[in-house]
């Protein structure tokens, strides 16, 4: 029988909390988000704590791989940063670590651009932290001046240093009943959906990738490194989006009961999937992972499908998710769910074919403005796998 699983609780000094950070005492998972918070955001965070209000308790966990034990930052990133930043008295330039729209965005499934600005950067604590150990930096005005020189803001904090030791941040820590690999990423899978539950919305791209690594076995499933290069509208092409749909179609043998209910929930679908991925379950939705690849040995497999998609220079931008569709939910499922082939003669054969299939459905008005719906979608994924399965080996 597993140990019972523990939490415990306390409170340390900001000081403390800094000394945590500087000598790898607790670590970044590298699923964890970008930092997002401005030196406004910052500011407000370190007062605060100084002025003794109340500020939510960060989450460690305790996790052990290969007999090596890690505290991991499952949720607080944003404060423990903003604590080290402000003992620092850096800040990470903006513009030198900007990230790009299609970086941080998942191709949507209209066919719009996307509305909304984004304001993060491609920076945690972790490329500070490297600085510092690859100068075998100690003193805070060492780290400080090495910071600058490498192009960090200065940061003109209002809090002395000495409130560092007279301030304190909470904490819960987390210890799992298991050291064993599986269980303990099933145990922390509960804790990452109970931690986001509630709180700042994240982006796509942020919620799947920390999902992702609740088990490390499936990331290249879930996040094939060739999908990266594959784009809509300076969207990355969306893999869970193809597997999860294609897992509920194979349940219930055919497109009719894909994402209903979901329409104005996605990403929650999404999650759903990964989620029973992990958990090695059937769901209402999903059919069990394992019953679709054996012993979850996708790699032969993808590398199938790579072959496929790099025969027919399918990586590249496409300007509408419909010629996109036609293209993956076909080569996906015969591929990763029935492991047939298609060989290198048939592909300019099957590209005419689905570029004509695209063009008429880009061609219906109703389809064109609004791909996203339903029965459209329902319509993109059946005659992907027919024409797919009619080159197929």
């Amino acid at each position: 029988m597993a140990d019972k699983n523990k939490v415990y609780y306390g409170e340390y000094t900001l000081q403390h909390w800094i000394d945590l950070i500087l000598t790898g005492n607790i670590v970044l998972p590298p699923y964890q988000r970008y930092f997002v918070w401005d030196k406004e955001q910052s500011q407000s965070l370190v007062n605060a704590l100084v002025e003794n209000q109340f500020v939510p308790p960060v989450t460690i966990g305790s996790y052990v791989e290969n007999k090596e034990k890690q505290n991991l930052i499952l949720d607080g990133q944003q404060r423990l940063t903003s604590l080290l930043l402000h003992y620092l008295r850096v800040f990470p330039n903006r513009d030198a670590y900007k990230v790009s729209a299609k970086d941080v965005d998942l191709a949507n499934e209209n066919d719009d651009e996307n509305e909304e600005d984004i304001d993060f950067i491609n920076w945690n604590f972790n490329k500070l932290l490297d600085l510092i150990r690859k100068s075998k930096l100690r003193d805070r005005s060492e780290i400080h001046d090495a910071a600058i020189a490498e192009g960090y803001e200065e940061l003109n904090t209002t809090v002395s240093l000495s409130s560092f030791n007279k301030s304190y941040l909470g904490f819960s820590f987390i210890v799992p009943g298991t050291e064993d690999d599986r269980e303990q990423q099933k145990f922390y899978s509960k804790v990452f959906r109970s931690i986001n539950i509630e709180g700042k919305k994240l982006l796509p791209i942020e919620s799947r990738e920390a999902l992702y690594y609740l088990n490390k076995d499936l990331v290249g499933l879930f996040s094939p490194e060739f999908s990266k290069k594959i784009t809509v509208n300076d969207g990355k092409m969306d893999f869970v989006r193809y597997l999860s749909m294609l897992s509920q179609y194979a349940k219930n043998n055919g497109p009719d009961k894909v994402a209903r209910g979901f329409t104005k929930i996605m990403e929650s679908y999404y999650e759903n999937f990964i989620y029973a991925a992990v958990d090695g379950e059937e769901t209402k939705e999903f059919k069990k992972l394992a019953d679709i690849i054996p012993n979850l040995q996708f790699e032969s497999r993808m590398e199938k499908l790579k072959t496929i998609i790099e025969g027919m220079n399918l990586l590249k931008p496409y300007d509408s998710i419909i010629t996109l569709d036609l293209y993956m939910f076909g080569l996906v499922y015969i591929t990763i769910f029935e492991d047939k082939n298609i060989e290198s003669e048939k592909y300019e054969d099957m590209r005419k074919k689905i570029e004509d299939k695209s063009n008429l459905f880009k061609g219906e008005r109703l389809h064109h403005k609004n791909p996203s719906a339903l029965k459209h979608l329902k319509l993109r994924i059946q005659e992907s796998i027919d024409i797919c399965e009619e080159f197929a080996s």
